[in-house]
């Protein structure tokens, strides 16, 4: 028996929803039983893997530490690097790096050179690696002037963005929840600035199928990720050898 758990505040987002209707969709396919669980306190003594989703860093922090102990091997589904967390863990993650480098080589390639990057939730573990990227595919820690931070109120980002939107020609959204309501707001405060600037969204939300015209999503491949996942479960399983295993999505 595999267990899941999942970030309670976590688990109604369209990302996790997605994220697990991939996993479960793969564990179906190949017959593999799984269980999801509320709390660490469900788990048994024979219970011997388990599968984390979650996003905020101290949540994920605290699940893999207290999986360590109990002797419960936690696989980590989420957009972080390896070696964030202290702890024993393989980990299923988005390849943020090069897909942001990617993003970052399209805007400039079509003329969107001086990019922001927008509503990063410093507690959200997705939001730090994209922030890290960012910053790596514009070279280096003097990017981090140009990033505006959602820390509770998408409203406060909103203005210290417009009081330098000028100095932009792009804006690299942190999700596309961000992405839709940095274009709400353009459209009642300034149509024209919404018109002349490029913005990308990341997680693929449904919602931005009605600004198309807008915003330019990065989709996440969901299936992938579940194959990954249970490719990667199996891996363990086959080879005693195998301490921890990285896999990274396109």
């Amino acid at each position: 028996m595999v267990l899941i758990l999942v970030e309670p505040s976590y688990s109604r987002s369209i990302w996790c929803l997605n994220l697990l209707d991939g996993l479960t969709g793969e564990f179906k396919q190949k017959r593999v039983p799984f269980r999801q669980i509320a709390s660490l306190d469900e788990a048994g003594p024979d219970d011997r893997y388990i599968y984390l989703i979650g996003s905020d860093n101290a949540w994920v922090r605290a699940a893999l530490a207290a999986c360590n102990r109990m002797g419960i091997y936690p696989i980590l589904l989420c957009n972080q690097a390896y070696h964030t967390f202290d702890a024993d863990y393989s980990t299923v993650c988005s390849d943020v790096i090069n897909s942001m480098r990617r993003l970052v080589e399209l805007l400039c390639g079509r003329g969107h050179g001086r990019i922001a990057l927008y509503g990063v939730n410093p507690q959200s573990v997705s939001d730090e690696s994209r922030m890290d990227s960012y910053l790596a595919a514009l070279g280096g820690e003097d990017g981090r002037r140009h990033v505006f931070f959602n820390s509770g109120s998408l409203e406060n980002c909103f203005e210290q963005f417009m009081a330098r939107a000028q100095q932009y020609d792009a804006v690299i959204c942190a999700n596309d929840f961000a992405a839709i309501s940095l274009v709400r707001r353009l459209g009642l405060r300034d149509p024209a600035l919404l018109e002349r600037l490029a913005i990308a969204g990341c997680a693929d939300a449904r919602l931005t199928q009605l600004y198309g015209s807008h915003i330019l999503s990065v989709r996440v491949n969901f299936v992938e990720y579940g194959r990954a996942a249970v490719t990667l479960l199996e891996n363990l399983r086959k080879n005693p050898y195998l301490s921890h295993i990285i896999m990274m999505i396109r």
